[in-house]
């Protein structure tokens, strides 16, 4: 998703959705042909067309039922889909597949198609993923006094996120401050004046340094964003509660709100949701998690 204003700004908003969605069953040919012809190779997984939810601009297509904000947002021109997108190197038929034709890193692996799809690579053996090292390209360009780097993940240390020469910043959604303490206030003030001066001891070990440093960047990102959220009026955008994507997304519409106050023009932001890896039950496991998700996207 896109976010802009008159000031030139914008950010790019990333859902992965971990184990692999079924994306067959996400959005479906509505036409006759097309229909009965997805229904013939899905067997049971085919989900009855009267449940689907068809798009009103192209209406060829349906939507999964679980998906009724989705709808709303293409109906209204503000969602759009990429499709025939994946991890191949290059269009690759089943006749050139079998004959050998180059194909990524064990494409049957969805470990290693999930790192794949966050580098942009043959391989998921790689130090940086695609965003990061667009971070590498543009950040001094667009972000030249930034408060933060330029990306943030609110889903933890991903591979997508990793740069060569940048670091991305990594948050708890609705927990800016970093970590929290319970022993009242002077107890957790001094704990923390104890941690902060631990760090600038001199070990003489490399890792112990590098480890240091990340550890002082986070506590210096923490208090940065903790104190521009709080210098502005909170969002009136209504999130669903009991959602961990909504959580995320509302932490990085946060974020973007006091993109001013954190001196950034371009941003990049990574969320997740997981267990997409079905098994068994895949229609009604696959069915919670995008109508869980649906909603998250809307809001």
């Amino acid at each position: 998703s896109l976010a802009q204003t008159t000031s030139n700004y914008k950010a790019l908003v990333c859902v992965f959705l971990f184990g692999g969605n079924d994306a067959n069953n996400m959005l479906i040919q509505f036409d006759t042909a097309g229909y009965a012809n997805y229904s013939t190779i899905r067997g049971p997984l085919a989900i009855p067309q009267s449940q689907l939810l068809q798009l009103a601009p192209a209406p060829n297509f349906a939507l999964n039922q679980n998906l009724p904000e989705v709808q709303a947002l293409f109906n209204g021109k503000n969602a759009a889909f990429v499709a025939n997108v994946g991890t191949l190197l290059q269009p690759t038929t089943r006749a050139q597949y079998l004959a050998g034709s180059t194909v990524p890193t064990n494409l049957f692996s969805h470990s290693d198609q999930q790192l794949e799809w966050q580098n942009a690579a043959q391989s998921g053996a790689t130090s940086t993923g695609w965003a990061g090292r667009i971070a590498d390209l543009i950040s001094g360009q667009y972000n030249p006094s930034g408060q933060i780097p330029m990306i943030t993940s609110v889903a933890g240390d991903t591979l997508f996120c990793n740069g060569s020469s940048s670091t991305p910043v990594s948050v708890s959604p609705g927990n800016l401050g970093g970590a929290s303490c319970s022993e009242g206030t002077s107890e957790c003030a001094a704990q923390q004046a104890t941690a902060q001066a631990l760090l600038h001891f001199s070990s003489g070990v490399s890792l112990i340094t590098a480890d240091n440093s990340i550890t002082n960047n986070a506590y210096n990102y923490a208090s940065t964003l903790s104190a521009a959220v709080q210098s502005v009026s909170p969002l009136q955008t209504v999130f669903p509660t009991n959602n961990s994507l909504a959580s995320q997304l509302k932490q990085i519409a946060q974020i973007i709100q006091v993109r001013a106050a954190l001196g950034v023009s371009r941003q990049i932001f990574f969320a997740s949701v997981g267990n997409f890896d079905t098994h068994s039950a895949q229609l009604t496991l696959q069915g919670a998690l995008l109508a869980s998700i649906s909603p998250a996207l809307n809001a």
